[in-house]
């Protein structure tokens, strides 16, 4: 009889712990640089982690991006910014993306939030650009960003991990594109 409530007891501890292991559909690739989930008939979504740049006066702005692709370059890429500076940013007019290539421009600019973290501000904002851009900025690593803010215009250079990280990606997602 203790046989039995100890097999019992070991099937259940196998069997039960597994039903809510459950982990989303997703792929980390490219040394965790991005992920991909598949979603049915609209193909696969990518998420590229966010890379980091640096101004002058060592603010620093991160990128990342969202998009779907399926067979053909079209629709639109979701790029979320978060720039982490002294002074909070409630807008921005304009972000131009450049590289030794091809010069690009988010549109529909929208302030999300701000948050206080120490004695920094981290200011986010949602844009879009077209995915054919992304393919074509991501074709080289040297990008320069510039951010047009009320009072001035700031520039922002890649780090040396994010270039690194720029022909990585090139190399795993848009090169099968």
């Amino acid at each position: 009889m203790c046989k039995k409530y100890f097999l019992i007891f070991i099937l259940f501890s196998i069997i039960l712990p597994s039903c809510f292991n459950v982990k989303s559909a997703s792929t980390r690739s490219a040394n965790n640089l991005f992920e991909t989930f598949f979603v049915g008939e609209e193909g696969t979504q990518y998420f590229i982690k966010p890379l980091s740049f640096v101004n002058a006066n060592k603010e620093k702005l991160y990128i990342d991006f969202t998009f779907r692709y399926k067979n053909k370059v079209d629709g639109f890429a979701s790029a979320k910014m978060t720039i982490e500076s002294e002074k909070p940013i409630k807008e921005i007019k304009k972000i131009l993306i450049s590289n030794t290539k091809k010069n690009s421009s988010l549109n529909e600019i929208e302030f999300m939030f701000i948050k206080r973290e120490k004695n920094r501000f981290h200011s986010r904002f949602n844009a879009i650009t077209e995915i054919k851009n992304l393919e074509e900025l991501f074709s080289s690593n040297s990008w320069f960003l510039e951010v047009e803010l009320e009072e001035k215009v700031v520039k922002f250079q890649p780090q040396k991990k994010t270039k690194k990280s720029i022909s990585k990606l090139d190399q795993s997602i848009f090169i099968v594109f």
